[in-house]
C-alpha cells in the first residue's frame, strides 16, 4: 500500500466519525428534560427530612411566587416544575441536602478485566441514577464521572460530538502533570454535561499513548505511581462532589492500578455465561498479587471498604438452561465474594439499554415519551434499573459514612 491510501483511509474516517457525531448531537437536543408536576414534587418531599401535606405545599409555593420566584405552568395552569424549581422549593424547606453530612467523596469503580460485560452502562446509569431516582433528586447529589478509559465510552454519552482541545485537561494527562491545582482542573479539565448534577472529566485516544510512561521519575517526582490519580485528582477535588465514578477499559496496567488504589469501593459486573464467567474469576484470582505488590511498594488499603459484584447482562426471557446457569453463577458469587457484598438485584440485558445510549441518555434521564422503542420493554427495564440502582446506591451511601 502506498502512504498515501493509508492517509485517505483515515480522513474517510474522520470524516464519518465526525457525521456520526453531528447525528449523537442532534438526537440528544431532541431528548426533554424531566419535568415534574406539583404532586410528582410533593412525592419527591416524602424521601426527605422534610415531607409536608399537599396543601402546605400549594401555600409554600404561592408564597415563592410572591417573592418573585417564577415557577413555570402549562397551558392549562398546571405546574411544569424543572429539577432545578424542585431544588428551590427544597431549599425553601431547609431539606437536607447529601453534601450537608460533609463527606469526602465515596470514590467507586465498575471494573472487569473482561470487555463488553456493561461497565460504562453500568458507570453511566448508577450516575444518572444518584441524581434522578425519586428518593434520591432532593439530596441534591454531586456526581464527577472520571473517564480514563481512552476509547472514551463515557465521554462520548456524556459529550457528543465534544472535540478535545489543546488547553484541555484529559483524565491520564492531568494525572501525569504535577501541582495542578483545583481551579485548573475545574477550569481546563472538568465538563458540565445536559445532566443536572453530572460532571466529566474526559478522556480522548491522545491518553493512550500516556498510560505507558505513568510510572516514569519525569511524571512521579516523588509519588508513588499508583497515587497519581487519587493525589493529583481525586484529593482537590474531593469536598467538591459526594460521588465520583471512575470508568477505565479492560486492562490491568497503571491507570487499573492508579484505580485500585483510589477506589473506596469496586464492584464487578459478571455476565453469567461461562466465558465472561471464566474471565472475571481469572481477574479476581489476580487482584490479591496484584495489590500485594502495591501494599509492599507502599499503599495503604485502609480507604478501601469493600470489593462486590452484581450479574449483568443477563437473559430476561430464561429458558430452564439459563435459569441452573444464572442461579449456578449467584451461588458461586456469594461464596467467593460474600452474601453482603454481591447485589441481589441485576443489571440485564435490555435492549432499552442501548436504545437510551444511543441518543446519549440512560434509562433514568430519558422520558418515557421520547422512548422510540416499544413502552413494554421501556416499564420492564426502568423496573429492573431501578431495583439494582438503588441497591447499589444505598450499599455505597452505607459505606461511605466510614470515610
Amino acid at each position: 500500500m502506498l502512504l498515501r491510501n493509508i492517509q485517505d483511509l483515515g480522513e474517510r474516517a474522520q470524516r464519518s466519525r465526525i457525521a456520526r457525531s453531528e447525528i449523537q448531537q442532534e438526537v440528544k437536543q431532541e431528548v426533554t428534560q424531566k419535568v415534574y408536576s406539583q404532586r410528582e414534587l410533593h412525592r419527591l418531599l416524602k424521601f426527605t427530612n422534610r415531607p409536608i401535606a399537599m396543601n402546605t405545599l400549594k401555600d409554600v409555593m404561592v408564597s415563592m411566587s410572591e417573592l418573585g420566584v417564577v415557577f413555570p405552568k402549562t397551558s392549562t395552569n398546571q405546574y411544569r416544575l424543572s429539577m432545578n424549581d424542585c431544588y428551590l422549593v427544597a431549599d425553601y424547606l431547609g431539606v437536607e441536602k447529601y453534601r450537608d453530612k460533609e463527606l469526602p467523596a465515596f470514590v467507586c469503580i465498575l471494573q472487569n478485566l473482561k470487555g463488553g460485560v456493561g461497565k460504562s452502562l453500568g458507570t453511566n446509569m448508577l450516575a444518572d441514577a444518584l441524581i434522578s431516582l425519586e428518593r434520591y433528586v432532593l439530596l441534591q447529589n454531586r456526581v464527577l464521572i472520571i473517564d480514563l478509559d481512552p476509547q472514551g465510552t463515557s465521554t462520548q454519552q456524556l459529550l457528543p460530538g465534544y472535540e478535545i482541545s489543546d488547553s484541555d485537561l484529559t483524565s491520564i494527562l492531568a494525572m501525569a502533570s504535577a501541582g495542578l491545582s483545583k481551579e485548573e482542573l475545574l477550569t481546563h479539565g472538568i465538563k458540565s454535561t445536559s445532566m443536572n448534577g453530572i460532571d466529566i472529566l474526559p478522556c480522548g485516544t491522545a491518553d493512550g499513548f500516556l498510560a505507558d510512561d505513568l510510572d516514569s521519575e519525569d511524571i512521579c517526582g516523588n509519588e508513588k505511581y499508583f497515587n497519581l490519580l487519587r493525589k493529583r485528582i481525586i484529593e482537590p477535588l474531593r469536598n467538591d462532589y459526594d460521588f465520583i465514578l471512575l470508568d477505565a477499559g479492560p486492562h490491568m496496567d497503571k491507570v487499573m492500578k492508579n484505580c485500585l488504589a483510589a477506589s473506596n469501593g469496586i464492584m464487578i459486573p459478571i455476565p453469567p455465561t461461562f466465558y465472561n464467567w471464566d474471565s472475571t474469576v481469572r481477574f479476581v484470582e489476580r487482584l490479591p498479587v496484584v495489590i500485594e505488590d502495591m501494599v509492599n511498594d507502599g499503599f495503604l488499603l485502609d480507604d478501601l471498604h469493600f470489593i462486590g459484584a452484581y450479574t449483568s447482562k443477563d437473559i430476561s426471557k430464561k429458558q430452564q438452561h439459563d435459569i441452573d446457569i444464572y442461579e449456578g453463577a449467584v451461588t458461586e458469587m456469594y461464596e467467593i465474594f460474600g452474601h453482603q457484598y454481591v447485589l441481589k438485584h441485576s443489571l440485564p440485558a435490555e435492549e432499552a439499554y442501548e436504545r437510551c445510549t444511543d441518543s446519549s441518555a440512560t434509562i433514568f434521564s430519558i422520558a418515557k415519551k421520547d422512548y422510540t422503542g416499544s413502552k413494554d420493554a421501556y416499564n420492564r427495564a426502568l423496573t429492573k434499573a431501578t431495583c439494582w440502582a438503588q441497591e447499589l446506591v444505598e450499599m455505597i451511601m452505607h459505606y461511605h459514612k466510614q470515610v
